[in-house]
């Protein structure tokens, strides 16, 4: 739980210097199979703006391209990964209920 909890910090702090945006690269939405000529100003979506040179720091933000064959292409964080690995560890120690088992 320690590991999804760094997660989730690394995520609140980089949305909470960037206005409440999470920045995402241009060369890792293009490396993941993105268009990125659609974009016109600076906000991606409710969530994502473009990392820029006014990105506060940057190194937290979605920087990590999840390029095909990957069945959802997407960018992920530092913090993406630490909950991903939290999450993974989590399900990995959860242990079988012992007295699940029928008696006769």
């Amino acid at each position: 739980m320690k590991i999804i909890l760094v997660g989730i910090i690394l995520n609140f702090i980089i949305i909470a210097l960037n206005s409440g945006y999470m920045p995402v690269s241009l060369g890792a939405l293009e490396f993941a199979g993105y268009g990125i000529s659609a974009i016109t100003s600076g906000i991606l979506d409710t969530f994502h703006s473009v990392l820029n040179k006014d990105t506060l720091a940057p190194l937290l933000g979605d920087y990590i391209p999840i390029p095909e064959p990957y069945w959802f292409p997407q960018i992920w964080s530092i913090g993406d990964l630490f909950l991903i690995v939290g999450i993974f560890i989590f399900v990995q120690d959860l242990k079988p209920n012992s007295n699940s088992s029928a008696k006769n």
